[in-house]
């Protein structure tokens, strides 16, 4: 059985976007999208929340004597 282009057709399964308003909600966003781009969005999934600087490992530290923990970001609900 010989492959046709319908076969060949690529589709996109996850894309990544930034930058957005705390208040834009994920239907706005896949509404967005599908008048914009033209594109069907079966799911959409916004993340509100953010990694701190903080909260990445340090692989130079051999010891955690003297490592200040913070924890005065903002949060989120979780969701």
């Amino acid at each position: 059985m010989e492959s046709t282009s319908s076969d060949m057709d690529l589709v996109v399964t996850q894309i990544t976007f930034g930058g957005f308003d705390h208040s834009v909600t994920a239907k706005e966003l896949s509404d967005m999208l599908e008048e914009q781009v033209g594109v069907l969005v079966w799911k959409c999934r916004l993340k509100k929340s953010w990694t701190p600087l903080s909260a990445y490992p340090d692989f130079k530290i051999l010891t955690t004597e003297g490592v200040e923990s913070a924890d005065d970001y903002e949060k989120v609900e979780p969701h």
